[in-house]
């Protein structure tokens, strides 16, 4: 991560957490920043407290993460694992679903390829709460988690088609 900033207004736990989740990538590989999780944002801030659902800290990690997958699909080159049963592809794009090439490690994937504000309730798979649970559940787990948009590509690529 090159660079990295954040542009927000309201109240001061929405302004802090940005900061710190800012500040918690900045200068990071790209698989570091993957692993930022609202916890760390959280405790950069010396603890926000869970009052609400959802709190500022998971209101930044979602813009990060969101930001972060953006930045993966446009513009970032991951070398592929050295084993090739490690990497699966992601579509025709240079982004994988891989071991890091230099740690081992692996990555976890959220693809959003669907969302319909008039009908999706918080369970759906590409919930805002679902993609959470999802990154919650790699970063405990010690991995980095990448929310890919891909509903633009799977509607023209899948749905226009089919319909």
């Amino acid at each position: 991560m090159v660079d990295a900033g954040f542009d927000a207004s309201g109240c001061g736990a929405i302004i802090a957490s940005g900061s710190a989740a800012v500040q918690l990538v900045r200068g990071e590989a790209l698989f570091d920043a993957a692993r930022v999780s609202t916890s760390m944002i959280a405790a950069e801030l010396g603890g926000v407290e869970r009052r609400q659902d959802p709190t500022a800290a998971d209101l930044a990690a979602d813009a990060l993460h969101r930001a972060i997958g953006l930045a993966a699909i446009a513009d970032a080159e991951i070398a592929p694992s050295a084993d090739p049963h490690a990497c699966s592809h992601v579509r025709r794009s240079r982004f994988r679903r891989c071991r890091a090439a230099d740690e081992g490690d692996a990555v976890a994937v959220t693809l959003e390829l669907w969302r319909d504000p008039e009908n999706d309730g918080e369970s759906s798979c590409c919930s805002a709460s679902a993609v959470r649970v999802a990154r919650a559940v790699a970063h405990k787990m010690g991995m980095a988690h990448f929310t890919l948009d891909l509903r633009d590509e799977f509607r023209d690529g899948v749905v226009t088609p089919w319909l």
